[in-house]
């Protein structure tokens, strides 16, 4: 603003925000004001945050490269006072240190047992966050007046980020690939953490801004890999399911052994309750493993606004979970209509699971995704029949020995195909990924601190590439979504005709989401419900709009 006195502005004329020709009456801009009056809070702290960047500095850069990667140093007595020089380190205690679980980046790696005890690994993600660190801490310490410590920094960063780029940057995967420090063996699993050392920014010599567009293009907006919308809308060449649409994810017994096994009866489940029955099995020990996602449906023909008139319009195909019996072998469920007869065999009995449908499915290739539909299938050999939709999956069936029975409707395609868009987008592994179907906590969930950093790295390219600038604004969006659809609640009808929990419910913020349906708490995994960093899918949209 320009105006006078008066007003909100305090007379200053800088009501409505206050850029750097935003002056207040004595000359100074509105941010040397706020800079003056934080100064203390700054001056009382970066002593610490200093020492803290020098640890990391001294104590977690691998050898000979000195590139930042995870450790865990030894302490003298275990919890319970025995006395140890071995307790605390090794490569798990080095994931711990990450806090990324079972992230699977950053499990069984070498690890360096003595000298500083770090993963023989050069991390892209927390040399990332060391970059910016540095650059963070020399402009506070530039406006402090710190000198010496403000060069040593910006030294810390030259040294760091000259052996990222050389090291780390894989112009084939556009990514910045963690490598074994032994002979730079690339580290399989792709994560947002490959993506992290764009926080080094080009500003100050960091990826450049074809890096950063390479990385928005061949991964970030890549349908099979991060599915981060390429502009601020929904894409409509593709158009995204239902948010109230499930993946249909297939599981397999594997009491028998590895798949596949004799006797390993498959199950394709869409509901959370089916799921979860497979997940726990008899709550002591997990029977089934996923084996891989066969497209995605709706299980309820309440869906809100513009989706409930479409189905109105559209006559859906229910379809019924059913177990077949046959003596003492595993029970052989199948997805299919109502009233349907299996193939006749000596023995063999099957009853409908449950009155109610496990999902709908198009009787033929309709509504506004008819182009990206896909038929689900029915396969059966003696023993067990086998639903699938996926290209994958109707190759494992052939392979198998399973014979085509019937078509029983259309679905959506798998998440991770690439034409399937979806709602929500940065999951914490890439969907080409075997890991990610798991959807169990950092192996494919999406996590609001990934959502930051990530985000804090595109936004320095916003200037520089409309494709960055493109993307940011669709992760943005998307992260928004993911923040509402939990905060303001969802459907909770469960299987019985009441609610599990909390979820759906509304004004919760989660640890984690889901990456398919952007749940909160799911069959897959299960997030607190009310996590601090559960907020920053919201919280980066209001640094995008100049709020911070």
């Amino acid at each position: 603003g320009t105006g006078g006195g008066g007003g909100d502005d305090g007379g200053d004329g800088c009501a409505g925000g206050a850029g750097d020709d935003c002056r207040h009456s004595d000359g100074h801009t509105a941010t040397q004001t706020i800079v003056a009056a934080t100064r203390w809070a700054a001056e009382l702290m970066f002593d610490d945050l200093l020492n803290w960047n020098t640890w990391w500095f001294t104590q977690r850069r691998e050898s000979p490269l000195g590139l930042l990667s995870w450790g865990s140093n030894p302490y003298l007595y275990a919890p319970d006072g025995t006395p140890t020089s071995q307790q605390g380190i090794g490569s798990s205690a080095g994931v711990s240190e990450s806090g990324l679980d079972n992230g699977p980046s950053v499990g069984n790696l070498p690890f360096n047992q003595t000298g500083l005890y770090v993963q023989n690994h050069y991390d892209p993600g927390l040399t990332g966050m060391f970059l910016m660190d540095c650059l963070s801490l020399a402009e506070v310490a530039d406006h402090l007046g710190r000198t010496e410590a403000a060069a040593e920094l910006k030294a810390r960063f030259a040294v760091v980020n000259k052996r990222m780029l050389s090291t780390l940057w894989n112009a084939t995967t556009s990514t910045f690939q963690g490598r074994l420090s032994a002979d730079l063996t690339p580290v399989p699993h792709t994560t947002p953490l490959n993506f992290y050392p764009l926080m080094a920014g080009p500003r100050h010599g960091g990826p450049t801004p074809d890096q950063a567009a390479a990385v928005v293009v061949n991964q970030l907006t890549n349908t099979t890999r991060f599915s981060i919308w390429p502009t601020g809308q929904a894409p409509t060449e593709h158009p995204p399911p239902p948010r109230d649409a499930r993946p249909l994810v297939q599981w397999y017994s594997h009491k028998c052994g590895p798949y596949p096994c004799p006797q390993s009866p498959h199950a394709l489940c869409a509901r959370r309750q089916c799921n979860l029955n497979q997940s726990y099995g008899n709550l002591v020990q997990r029977e089934h493993s996923k084996l891989r996602y066969e497209g995605a449906a709706i299980t309820t023909l309440a869906l809100p606004g513009t989706e409930a008139a479409h189905w109105q319009t559209h006559t859906m195909k229910p379809l019924f979970s059913y177990t077949c019996k046959n003596g003492s072998a595993p029970l052989d469920y199948v997805i299919a209509p109502g009233n349907w007869t299996p193939v006749p065999a000596p023995g063999v009995s099957c009853l409908v699971t449950d009155a109610q449908p496990e999902l709908y499915v198009y009787p033929k290739r309709l509504g506004p995704s008819a182009n990206d539909l896909v038929p689900l299938e029915l396969w059966h050999k003696p023993g067990d029949h086998y639903n699938v939709a996926s290209n994958a999956g109707k190759q494992d069936a052939v392979a198998l020995g399973y014979r085509f029975v019937m078509e029983l409707g259309f679905v959506w395609p798998a998440p991770g195909s690439s034409n399937a868009t979806s709602w929500y987008g940065l999951p914490s592994v890439s969907k080409e990924d075997e890991f990610y179907v798991w959807q169990d906590y950092w192996r494919g969930r999406v996590w609001g601190p990934m959502l930051q950093f990530v985000y804090w790295g595109l936004e320095q390219y916003t200037n520089s590439s409309d494709v960055v600038a493109n993307a940011t604004a669709g992760l943005v969006e998307q992260s928004r979504g993911l923040l509402l659809r939990n905060w303001l609640g969802h459907d909770r009808t469960q299987d019985d005709g009441s609610s599990d929990s909390f979820e759906g419910t509304g004004g919760y913020v989660y640890e984690n989401y889901g990456a398919d349906t952007g749940e909160g708490y799911s069959y897959s995994s299960s997030a607190a419900p009310l996590y601090h960093w559960g907020a920053l899918p919201g919280f980066i949209g209001l640094q995008h709009a100049g709020f911070y």
